[in-house]
């Protein structure tokens, strides 16, 4: 009669993506071990089966094919199938020593307030790791233990009691948690608490002894049971990226043993790195230059004016503008969209006419992280880093964020533009659809945008004559999305076609083929008006570069970037990923040209460079930024910065006092106190006037003081800008502004 073996330990080792390890690993358990045991395999790797292999090496071998639902799951069922008194979790990367499973067995049957023992962990070269076994992990020891204070301060108190650093590694050690890697449990321990399966992978260790230990079991490093650790081997294969799942994994733990609010401030500081350290001081001094005096130096000219009638309009009076405000040419006006987000800063600041630039300000220092962001997926967080420091101190990007005007959120749609079009030639074609709904939102800012079409088509262009496999959109779904989120973003400016025949889309695609025909040479439809020549656009665009990347000095901000535009082109040559690099030259090509071809000096046509401009420096600097040359490089940088910011405080942010906010309240006020409660007109004046005649700033401000403005009063109040002579009862005078008074018999 066969007596029924009685087995003793159950060895359980999740496999992943480690075949010959595993192997290895199997034919050294248990030699010359007098307690039964066996083993059993729960298998991870989603790609293929081992089955096979295990039959014809190991026959004796449990064999589980597993979903991969992460290492805790894994352990838990192969534990289920276990029959021996003692559970042995093991990795598959490890080699163990003879007589291992006889020291761990031994020791738990002499000690019967132990739970959990484990063996010492050498390394490849057979040398005891360092750090295994640590203390209890709490908040407080987390903190000093895993953040950049224990790089700083590697032997602090906290760090070093945690991480038992002074521990005799040949003697036992009785620790509050064993490494994952090996350990021995008693089973019927191990079923009362067995791996939290919501941990995948890491951490769950930590979880498994503090649960054991509050149950009162004590938990060794036993030194005379050894084994090798080929560190990382398993999870170096992996398609997981293991910085996630670690940082999920730690924020579970403190969220299940402390709380939500401590594991949020734990995975906080735990966040805290060099790089994110330098991002933090980049986004708050940029924070603080567009913010610094902006109730006195926002700048607020007439058109600036007319979005806020026309926003205060919306929700006063209902009426809700199909398009912006009017271009050079009257028949084209810019898209709506800035009025709508004009209305709903008035709606929750009651019309405050601060709160628009305080949502340009935010967008902006949005984009100062979303070029880091951007930055780092596309090139490196290096680049991405450089590219968002010179954009966040750059003199001209400041003014142009502190602006509550339809060109502020330009640079932050084409950054995520420049993502959109780098994400679908990378293959996901979703994005596609969503390069086609930032095309609409960007144009219903700022008409000039529509250059950046013109990049997408290109990239098709290129995509279908190469047979690109990104360039295979023409399917139902795609050209579905597509369709949806061109209508979606344009619906406002397509109402208003429908009704005006159509001079925001057909007449202003014929108006761009006329300036593309005027740029070949063809004569002008209309003699008679003058046109703006190369040379002022050359001269403009020279001023701009030089505000946009070195203030006090043009020409070395004209080499940068011209050296920007060189790296750039020999980047695209010898890389041999060059998909980004040529996806960020081709546009800067495709806009420069478009920016020619309208040969018109406009600030408006500039913010879409921005994005680009500043990466191609990030790229430039990157390189330049060696060993050798840090200490040199980045001095350069710093003083790029330090000079920029300097001369921002100098110019008075861009002389930004004389037509500032604070100017214009004190001019509306005295006007209001002045007409003392009665109706009045307010003009500009004709002849005076060496600006745009458009007053709607003070007509704005005017109302918000409380004045009565109608078209019909016999008392007008005149603005006069920069008057050349004498004027007859004024009323206020302030800097270049005098406000005069009549009355109509």
């Amino acid at each position: 009669m066969n007596k029924t073996i009685k087995i003793k330990v159950s060895v359980i080792i999740v496999h992943y993506r480690a075949k010959k390890l595993l192997f290895d690993c199997l034919a050294s358990i248990g030699k010359g071990s007098k307690h039964e045991f066996e083993i059993i395999v729960v298998d991870n790797d989603e790609r293929k089966s081992i089955a096979a292999n295990i039959k014809a090496k190991f026959p004796k071998i449990k064999y589980i094919r597993n979903e991969n639902r992460g290492f805790g799951q894994g352990n838990n069922i192969g534990a289920k199938e276990a029959s021996g008194d003692y559970l042995f979790f093991l990795n598959p990367d490890t080699k163990v020593y003879p007589g291992i499973l006889d020291f761990l067995v031994d020791f738990l049957e002499k000690h019967k307030k132990t739970g959990i023992v484990a063996p010492l962990l050498l390394n490849k070269n057979e040398k005891p790791y360092p750090l295994q076994g640590t203390q209890i992990l709490t908040p407080i020891r987390a903190l000093f233990a895993y953040s950049f204070l224990d790089k700083i301060f590697p032997n602090n108190p906290v760090s070093r009691g945690f991480w038992l650093k002074r521990w005799d590694k040949s003697k036992l050690k009785e620790v509050d948690v064993v490494p994952g890697t090996a350990f021995m449990i008693r089973a019927d321990l191990f079923h009362k608490t067995k791996f939290d399966e919501r941990f995948f992978l890491y951490f769950e260790e930590y979880d498994l002894c503090k649960r054991v230990r509050d149950l009162g079991f004590k938990i060794y490093i036993l030194p005379k049971a050894k084994l090798i650790h080929y560190w990382g081997e398993s999870t170096g294969v992996s398609n997981l990226n293991i910085k996630k799942v670690f940082e999920q994994s730690r924020f579970f733990y403190f969220k299940k043993h402390f709380g939500i609010f401590k594991a949020l401030f734990i995975s906080f500081f735990l966040g805290i790195n060099k790089i994110n350290v330098v991002l933090f001081l980049i986004l708050f001094f940029g924070f603080f230059l567009r913010f610094y005096k902006l109730s006195e130096l926002m700048m607020f000219i007439g058109d600036f004016g007319w979005f806020y009638i026309q926003a205060r309009d919306i929700l006063l009076l209902g009426t809700i503008p199909l398009v912006g405000i009017e271009s050079s040419h009257p028949w084209l006006h810019q898209g709506p969209f800035w009025t709508y987000i004009v209305a709903f800063m008035f709606f929750i600041s009651n019309f405050n006419p601060i709160s628009p630039a305080y949502f340009s300000i935010m967008l902006d220092v949005g984009t100062i992280y979303l070029m880091y962001k951007i930055g780092s997926l596309i090139f490196s967080k290096k680049i991405g880093l450089i590219s968002a420091y010179l954009y966040a101190f750059s003199p001209l990007v400041v003014t142009y964020s502190r602006l509550p005007y339809h060109t502020s959120p330009i640079p932050f749609f084409t950054l995520v533009y420049l993502y959109a079009l780098f994400k679908w030639i990378r293959g996901e074609k979703i994005f596609f659809s969503i390069a086609v709904l930032i095309l609409g939102v960007l144009y219903n800012f700022e008409l000039a945008t529509v250059s950046l079409v013109f990049v997408l088509l290109g990239i098709l262009l290129f995509g279908v004559i190469k047979k690109k496999r990104f360039a295979s959109i023409f399917n139902k779904k795609i050209l579905l999305s597509s369709t949806l989120a061109l209508i979606i973003s344009m619906f406002p400016i397509l109402l208003y076609d429908l009704k005006h025949g159509f001079p925001q889309t057909l007449k202003f695609g014929a108006w761009m083929g006329y300036k593309l025909l005027r740029f070949l040479g063809f004569p002008p439809a209309r003699p008679e008006i003058s046109e703006a020549s190369y040379f002022n656009l050359i001269n403009f665009t020279a001023t701009k570069i030089g505000e946009l990347i070195f203030a006090p000095n043009a020409l070395f901000s004209l080499l940068l970037l011209i050296l920007g535009c060189l790296f750039l082109i020999i980047k695209i040559k010898i890389s041999n990923d060059k998909t980004n690099y040529f996806l960020l030259g081709f546009l800067l090509l495709v806009v420069s040209l478009s920016y020619l071809l309208a040969k018109t000096p406009s600030s408006a046509y500039l913010p879409v460079f921005f994005p680009s401009i500043f990466l191609m420096l990030g790229i430039l600097f990157s390189q330049a930024l060696t060993k050798r040359t840090v200490f040199s490089v980045s001095l350069l940088l710093i003083i790029v910065g330090v000079v920029n910011v300097y001369h921002i405080f100098v110019s008075d942010f861009n002389n930004a006092k004389q037509s500032g906010i604070k100017e214009r309240l004190f001019e509306a006020k005295k006007i209001v106190e002045d007409a003392q409660d009665a109706q009045f007109q307010l003009v500009g004046a004709r002849d005076l006037s060496t600006e745009d005649k458009r007053i709607d700033n003070y007509k704005y401000l005017v109302w918000w003081e409380g004045g009565k403005l109608s078209s019909t009063s016999n008392l007008i109040y005149t603005i006069h800008v920069g008057a050349k002579k004498e004027i007859t009862n004024p009323v206020v005078i302030s800097g270049n502004i005098t406000v005069s008074k009549e009355v109509i018999q």
